[in-house]
């Protein structure tokens, strides 16, 4: 994964063809065949660049309308207005496992704690990804009490933008001394949260050395943990997981985290023999491997301020070529809702446009009656 796919808006062209005598009163004729502009339009041809948004993300250009480019409209007179519209965050939820195991062991190459690598390379990441991903934070377990002790639904740092500040003082200031390792418990209050939020384009994080112990051990927490991560995966929030162990000391580790990355819908490998989870021996690994998630949930949630004209007469094109509407959301792209306030690209459009270090996506509405060529 490039790290360019980083993004934290999106430019759009958000055309309005809709002609000035067959809609509003306040469109007249002013001479030019234009309707009356709303908000920041731009009609002055040329083809402006953002540059690189969100810190080192790729480029989205904006198609102004204009110039000598063929028109998208079938009517000369149609009012056409230009919107820079920002792509919705990814909101990424951190479950970060704090139990002492994570400071009791060391991996390669520095021979870090766990806990010393995690915290190194998360707080790098949640930095350098502060405008693309709204982050949030919840540790596991809770207490330093009895082992297995109940996790409440606390969320000491809820997903917010520019959130990065607040969850990596949490983390910097938390100790690795909890008792126990109630992951499934964890993605279980995780869920619970993600769900009551309400919102699209949600994720789970979890980072931790991989062994269940709760809420009975051995082999019931690891399937405890599984079905927490299924279940989450069902609601609609994958889980990435991230793996902190020694490849040489820690054998029995790496197929219980393959396990995890593919309940959770994020294997990264076909490869039956391959590891499914990203690794994190060590600081730079880790930082690279959040990276990598990061740029993988880069969002392809465009959101609108109103309403189509007509949710039937809409063209959606990235780089020229026109995407079809795609009701499964296999391919191509779709509304997120039928209040028709906002559209997602899926399959390869969605892939295109985070992978590209250049990308021009267009949304093009047109009136009842007349067809967008």
């Amino acid at each position: 994964m490039k790290s360019s796919v980083i993004l934290s808006a999106v430019g759009l062209s958000l055309m309005f063809a809709c002609s000035a005598k067959s809609g509003d009163d306040n469109g007249g004729d002013n001479g030019s065949g234009a309707g009356s502009s709303i908000g920041s339009s731009s009609n002055t041809g040329g083809t402006p660049n953002l540059g690189n948004l969100g810190g080192g993300g790729g480029s989205i250009t904006i198609n102004p309308t204009g110039g000598t480019s063929e028109p998208v409209v079938d009517n000369g007179e149609c009012a056409q207005q230009n919107f820079v519209l920002a792509s919705k965050p990814a909101d990424v939820l951190l479950v970060l496992d704090r139990s002492k195991s994570m400071i009791e062991h060391t991996v390669p190459p520095d021979n870090k704690t766990r806990w010393d690598a995690v915290v190194a390379g998360l707080t790098a990441v949640i930095t350098a990804t502060d405008a693309s991903v709204s982050w949030g934070l919840k540790f596991f377990p809770e207490g330093e009490g009895s082992e297995c002790t109940a996790l409440t639904d606390m969320i000491p740092a809820e997903i917010a933008p520019g959130n990065a500040a607040k969850v990596n003082g949490l983390i910097t200031s938390t100790m690795a001394l909890g008792n126990g390792t109630p992951t499934g418990d964890a993605i279980n209050k995780a869920t619970a949260y993600l769900t009551k939020r309400g919102a699209s384009n949600q994720f789970i994080v979890l980072a931790t050395d991989g062994q269940p112990s709760c809420p009975s051990g051995g082999d019931a927490a690891q399937a405890f943990a599984v079905q927490a991560i299924t279940a989450a995966k069902a609601a609609g929030f994958p889980t990435y997981v991230i793996g902190v162990v020694d490849p040489v000391a820690d054998k029995s580790t790496p197929p219980r985290l393959n396990a995890m990355a593919e309940a959770g819908g994020t294997s990264i490998s076909d490869n039956p023999i391959a590891d499914k989870f990203f690794q994190a021996y060590s600081q730079e690994q880790l930082t690279a491997a959040l990276q990598a998630v990061t740029g993988q949930v880069a969002s392809c949630v465009f959101e609108f301020d109103k309403k189509p004209p007509d949710e039937t007469n809409i063209a959606v094109k990235v780089n020229g070529a026109l995407v079809t509407q795609d009701k499964t959301k296999v391919e191509g792209w779709d509304y997120t809702s039928d209040q028709y306030m906002g559209l997602e690209l899926h399959g390869e459009a969605c892939k295109q446009v985070k992978d590209a270090t250049d990308n021009k996506v267009d949304i093009i509405f047109g009136c009842k009656g007349k067809p967008i060529k």
